[in-house]
């Protein structure tokens, strides 16, 4: 009798066991399941990322070009269509600042850019949208959104005031262009970014001016930038121009 006692016990004890392991993989797995719906969820949803590039374009013959733009790249599974990119603008002034919020909320002190053309984003694609630097003050602006066709906004990543005085910086340094009847060279230098950069255009074929060819150079220092410059005009440029002998790719 004792004996069938304690084969009863031992039998509900291993029941009870079992049961605990089983309903542990079941939350488990349901709690697994439930992750992997949200995350699948969540990335079949639409979603933006914003960034801005400051940058200036060469073109022999005439000085750096501002190629200022807002990046706008699509990271979710689902098109989206951007509408225009909107600038929160204010002055910097106590208490007149103060008045940004309210002004936003009507519609003032704000300015909306379109794209050039519109079209629906997929995973993985782009769209840029220009900056006009001679018409938008990056003093007097505090937020800048993007804003799709359902009338979502997205934040762009807009550096600080202080940064954008570092990051749009700009001073010319060198402007130099040269031809007789056979050659032509033009050299442009420039300080961007905390950085050196030059550029030198030359006619590869002797005797004909068009197309030119080109290099450019960056340095991390104003030293390693006027020790090619004095190269360039004391000794590459003047032999080049005198028997069409060029060397500027190195």
């Amino acid at each position: 009798m004792l004996e069938l006692i304690r084969s009863v016990f031992e039998s509900t004890e291993q029941l009870a066991v079992w049961g605990a392991l089983t309903g542990s993989i079941g939350t488990v797995t349901g709690a697994l399941s439930l992750y992997l719906r949200f995350r699948q969820q969540k990335r079949d949803q639409v979603k933006l990322k914003c960034e801005v590039n400051f940058d200036h374009e060469f073109h022999h013959g005439s000085n750096p070009r501002k190629k200022y733009k807002i990046v706008v790249r699509s990271i979710g599974r689902r098109p989206v269509t951007i509408d225009h990119a909107q600038y929160r603008l204010g002055p910097l002034a106590f208490p007149e600042k103060l008045q940004r919020w309210a002004k936003w909320r009507k519609g003032e002190w704000v300015r909306n850019v379109e794209p050039k053309t519109k079209s629906s984003l997929i995973e993985g694609t782009k769209i840029e949208i220009p900056i006009d630097a001679e018409s938008i003050s990056f003093e007097h602006v505090y937020k800048v959104k993007i804003v799709d066709q359902t009338g979502r906004f997205w934040p762009v990543s807009w550096p600080s005031r202080k940064k954008i005085q570092t990051i749009t910086h700009y001073k010319e340094l060198d402007n130099l262009a040269e031809e007789n009847t056979r050659q032509k060279v033009t050299l442009h230098g420039f300080e961007f970014q905390k950085k050196f950069k030059l550029a030198i255009h030359w006619n590869p074929e002797t005797g004909k001016k068009t197309p030119m060819k080109g290099r450019s150079f960056e340095f991390s220092s104003h030293k390693q930038y006027t020790d090619k410059v004095s190269v360039l005009k004391q000794e590459k440029i003047p032999i080049f121009l005198k028997t069409g002998t060029s060397d500027f790719d190195s």
